[in-house]
């Protein structure tokens, strides 16, 4: 669905009966990106604003969802386990190239791109607490940022804070 932001003018964009949630616009409203499991597979498919296009991003059995856009809407990070385990992913925005970021064995979920889209933070952990993590877009530079003993989710990254003092 779309709708304004009171409320009104609610439109449907896909009327397929499956499971379709998550959804993300690209960061110039031209490509919307959402978790569908409409073929007995989860995955992303993507589609016009309005609509119509809609494609699958990724082949059966990827299980991609919780989509988000790098600033640029070039790349696209998720979650999947394509390959057993629950980690976080990238790829083009057209579905090209995708690749694992998050060490293996490394539990994950809900991943962001940093404003300038060099970096992912994210909810990930080891068989024990979920906790917030930021890493580079490229994989090197894993660094928890919760450093506390309990579960942290869905991270998101905002505005850079001023903490100096005037």
């Amino acid at each position: 669905y779309v709708m304004a932001s009171d409320g009104s003018d609610q439109r449907t964009l896909s009327n397929h009966p499956s499971f379709e949630v998550e959804s993300a616009y690209d960061p110039d409203g031209s490509q919307i990106v959402f978790t569908s499991d409409r073929d007995g597979y989860r995955r992303l498919y993507s589609m016009n604003p309005e609509g119509s296009d809609q494609r699958p991003l990724e082949a059966p059995g990827c299980d991609g969802d919780s989509p988000s856009f790098s600033p640029n809407g070039q790349w696209i990070t998720f979650t999947s386990e394509r390959d057993g385990n629950r980690s976080i992913w990238v790829m083009r925005a057209d579905g090209m190239e995708p690749r694992r970021v998050t060490p293996e064995g490394f539990e994950c979920w809900q991943s962001s791109f940093s404003p300038e889209g060099t970096q992912l933070v994210f909810t990930g952990g080891i068989r024990t607490r979920r906790q917030l993590h930021r890493i580079d877009a490229d994989g090197a530079d894993l660094v928890n940022l919760s450093r506390h003993d309990a579960d942290d989710f869905a991270a998101h990254w905002g505005p850079e804070l001023n903490t100096k003092k005037h």
